[in-house]
């Protein structure tokens, strides 16, 4: 992204300076709309050089404001270009500020508020899908509402794993750093201190050798791991699909992990039902968008329902899915409120996830303590004592 900071004069002749980003003539050509006489205008090389390394893509937090504020200005009665202007202004996100220029620009040009969206690149594919539907149907503001809702809602999932997941990940590390403190800085000054007979014993025999390796092959083993993330990384992104499955397989996690792809699902099904998208044609779209074990199992309940079945009974031929949903499904479909009853599945399932991965980190937690408990035992076994028993024996004259 290029950025272009310019010095202009307004009608009145007042002086104001800002960035903009993009062409440099399509610029020109947008200040010159807004009655704006150009004094210089010349290339900022810093935000260029920062938006080098920062997130295209905005956080969902940064998301979920936008359309809550986007609908209630919607409610007031404002128009759109209106709207866009005042969150321009109020906004400071960079990657938003500079995709509201361009949005402001491709609506003067005559395109749709969806097809701006869409083509800005910094929103998940859901928007587009769900303004569209709203934008057909004449309910675009109720389409934005349920976006800052479905935003609102993934911020608070995703904030509450990564409360979840801080303290193991912090005791983990302050693990490690003492394992690699004691093995380069302890064990060698305490080497010189053991006497003959104690090297003999297996134990301080493996955390010797336990404290050369990591000296010598440190470099090695930390290479291992980073090269072992990369391949895991790029894997998954070459082939999503069978990762997921080969990651449901695993004991304990991998029924966490579906569970939270299922609430996910069900969360982007409810979105684009309120949105107004007919059933089929929503999982047909999300079988396209979100290409995982779990769209394509939903997927598969097309043919039951083009053969004449209930959702709930396609859902029910699949083992694939727990019994509850199937359940609550035939309860939606009796009050004729599928949308309602899939947003209170993903609440359902997110609250189990949650308290899954509590239940596994309140295990993870001592283990990890009780692991650098042993750890410090066995140095103690394997260097204090036969240092205590050696300065005693001296002591006692012997």
């Amino acid at each position: 992204m290029i950025y272009w900071t310019y010095n202009a004069l307004t009608r009145s002749g007042q002086e104001v300076t800002a960035t903009l980003a993009g062409d440099k003539k399509d610029i020109l050509c947008q200040l010159s709309r807004q009655e704006l006489s150009v004094i210089e205008i010349k290339l900022d090389y810093r935000k260029i050089f920062v938006s080098l390394w920062k997130n295209k893509k905005l956080e969902v937090l940064s998301m979920a404001v936008f359309f809550e504020d986007f609908h209630n200005m919607l409610a007031t009665g404002m128009s759109l270009p209106q709207i866009l202007l005042i969150l321009k202004e109020t906004s400071k996100d960079e990657v938003l500020i500079t995709m509201l220029s361009t949005l402001q620009e491709q609506l003067r040009q005559g395109q749709s508020l969806t097809e701006a969206l869409a083509g800005s690149n910094i929103f998940p594919w859901m928007v587009g899908t769900t303004l569209s539907a709203g934008e057909k149907t004449g309910k675009l503001s109720e389409a934005v509402d349920i976006l800052g809702q479905y935003f609102r809602r993934s911020h608070q999932v995703q904030s509450k794993m990564q409360e979840a997941l801080i303290y193991p990940s912090i005791v983990f590390s302050l693990l490690l750093a003492v394992m690699f403190f004691i093995s380069f800085r302890v064990i060698p000054g305490l080497k010189s201190l053991l006497p003959m007979e104690a090297l003999h014993h297996q134990t301080t025999q493996w955390i010797l050798t336990l404290s050369f390796l990591l000296q010598q092959y440190a470099w090695l083993m930390a290479a291992v791991i980073v090269l072992g993330i990369l391949g895991i990384y790029f894997l998954q992104k070459k082939n999503h699909y069978r990762f997921q499955q080969w990651l449901y397989d695993w004991p304990v996690l991998g029924n966490i992990l579906k569970e939270s792809s299922l609430a996910i699902y069900l969360l982007n099904l409810s979105v684009l039902l309120k949105s107004g998208v007919a059933l089929l044609k929503a999982i047909g779209d999300l079988s396209v968008l979100d290409r995982t074990p779990v769209a394509h199992h939903f997927d598969k309940s097309r043919d039951y329902l083009l053969g004449g079945s209930s959702f709930w009974q396609a859902i029910e031929q699949d083992k694939f899915f727990p019994v509850i949903i199937s359940s609550v499904l035939r309860r939606a479909e009796e009050m004729v409120k599928v949308d309602e009853y899939c947003l209170s599945l993903a609440d359902y399932l997110n609250r189990r996830v949650a308290s899954k991965v509590d239940g596994l980190i309140h295990i993870i937690q001592p283990t990890l303590l009780a692991l650098g408990g042993v750890f410090l035992v066995t140095i103690a076994l394997a260097f204090l004592l036969p240092i205590y028993g050696s300065l005693t024996t001296i002591a006692g004259g012997g």
